[in-house]
């Protein structure tokens, strides 16, 4: 009894130490700082990433300004470059308003004729009564649907450049059977440039006179073509007159009447020679004669000559008229000074033509074939090593008594491959006693021979013209 009277006895409980309590409060401030601490730590992580982020942002906004800047500078640099531009060529078009004021006036067909096939040129030196002198007649002025058909861009081996546009005149198509005329033009571009467009004014002309027309590319001697050399461009040049003859078979045309004519601009005058001269027998259609407008016949530096006056141009340019203007210093090599000229153009380039020819990249030897400081080629034995190889693809060296007539048409003031290519060509065939060669010489025309400007230079361009009918009416097989 005594015990539950003590265990009921209110001041018997012991009460919680003091100690205890402050101890429970203190845990709790401790918490509560903890968390605080806690809280501001994950706060001031999140500021630093944000900081991080905003300086990583100013960073890339100061890094497109800075682009921005630049692309400006260049944009800058460009707008002036093309100002500049535009007012050079605000000069060239006010300089060229007298020709084009000229040929407006004296040209009245500039749809599809060529210019320098134009009306003064067919409306005609060479016609009696207005009437063609050739067998196959005239069909109209322009080469349309009325005239003939186009076929553009047509390949005849896999490579980019391997294609060809022929030109169908509806004379040809009407008459399939009994029909064997063919034009083959090649453009220019010293081998290392140009399109085949740009002989295709030559096929819409002489399509509309008749002739079947083609104009080809081929692979450039450039080293973006692997394997590029001259003996390849022939391989092509033999491909294309396949096509051609196939194409024309499948159209309906007796593939064993076919003959050719093959021709061409510049670089392609050397194409148009050296092929018909060397490579004849791989021409699947017979090659009957060649129109060579201004094409050189070698890449000996000696050839590439010109008037040394520019208002001065001589008569003819045999090799004998050629020789006393030597003699009355006349003469002057074309583009020696390589600061002052082109270097694709000048004594430089014929030696870099003597590479890419044999396949070798451009300046491959070059030091020991030119002497850049004297501006003169050397005559070392790497040079006439090299170029004894090259001799198999110049018309120059593989001219015979067999060679093919040859019509060219050179000009007197061409100061690209020059007045002196003709002479020693003609001198070679009159070695080997062939006559199958003729010059028409246009005085005062440049490397494009045809001369608007002058009576005597029309009159050239109507004899050139005409020439090439009269050798279709020649050679050609009635």
């Amino acid at each position: 009894m005594e015990t539950m009277e003590k265990l009921n006895d209110p001041g018997e409980i012991q009460q919680e130490p003091i100690n205890t309590k402050n101890q429970k409060k203190y845990i709790r401030i401790i918490f509560l700082l903890a968390f605080f601490l806690l809280l501001l730590l994950i706060l001031f992580i999140f500021a630093i990433i944000a900081r991080n982020k905003v300086v990583d942002e100013k960073e890339k906004l100061q890094n497109i300004n800075s682009e921005l800047e630049k692309n400006n500078t260049e944009l800058s640099t460009k707008i002036s470059y093309l100002n500049k531009e535009k007012k050079d060529l605000e000069k060239t078009i006010s300089e060229m308003m007298p020709a084009i004021e000229y040929f407006t006036k004296n040209f009245k067909n500039l749809g599809m004729d060529w210019l320098m096939l134009g009306d003064r040129f067919f409306d005609l030196s060479y016609a009696e009564n207005k009437i063609i002198k050739n067998s196959f007649g005239k069909n109209g002025k322009n080469f349309i649907e009325e005239v003939g058909d186009v076929n553009n861009g047509l390949n005849y081996e896999s490579n980019e450049r391997n294609v060809y546009d022929l030109y169908i005149p509806l004379s040809a198509k009407e008459n399939k059977h009994n029909y064997n005329r063919i034009i083959l033009f090649i453009h220019g571009g010293a081998w290392v440039g140009g399109e085949k467009y740009q002989m295709n004014m030559f096929c819409l002309t002489y399509g509309s006179l008749g002739f079947i027309t083609a104009s080809m590319g081929y692979t450039l001697l450039v080293e973006k073509y692997k394997d590029y050399n001259m003996f390849r461009i022939m391989d092509e040049i033999t491909a294309a007159i396949k096509a051609i003859k196939a194409k024309l078979v499948d159209l309906g045309f007796d593939g064993e009447k076919l003959e050719m004519a093959i021709s061409g601009f510049s670089a392609g005058g050397h194409l148009c020679l050296i092929y018909p001269y060397a490579f004849r027998n791989d021409s699947v259609i017979p090659i009957k004669f060649i129109i060579n407008l201004s094409g050189p016949v070698t890449l000996d530096g000696d050839y590439f000559i010109k008037l040394a006056k520019e208002n001065d141009t001589l008569d003819d340019i045999y090799s004998s008229n050629i020789e006393e203007a030597k003699e009355q210093n006349r003469i002057a090599i074309i583009n020696k000074d390589l600061d002052k000229q082109p270097p694709e153009i000048g004594q430089y380039s014929i030696i870099m033509f003597m590479n890419v020819f044999l396949g070798r990249k451009l300046t491959e030897d070059i030091s020991e074939m030119f002497d850049l400081e004297k501006n003169v080629i050397k005559k070392s034995k790497k040079y006439y090593e090299i170029f004894n190889k090259t001799k198999y693809v110049l018309p120059l060296y593989k001219v015979d008594n067999t060679s093919i007539p040859t019509l060219c048409f050179y000009g007197g003031n061409d100061d690209i491959v020059g007045i002196g290519h003709f002479g020693p060509l003609y001198d070679k065939f009159t070695e080997c006693g062939n006559k199958n060669i003729e010059l028409v010489y246009s005085r005062y025309g440049m490397h494009n021979p045809y001369d608007f400007e002058t009576e005597e230079g029309i009159n050239k361009g109507r004899k050139m013209n005409s020439k090439i009918l009269e050798y279709a009416e020649k050679y050609f097989t009635k």
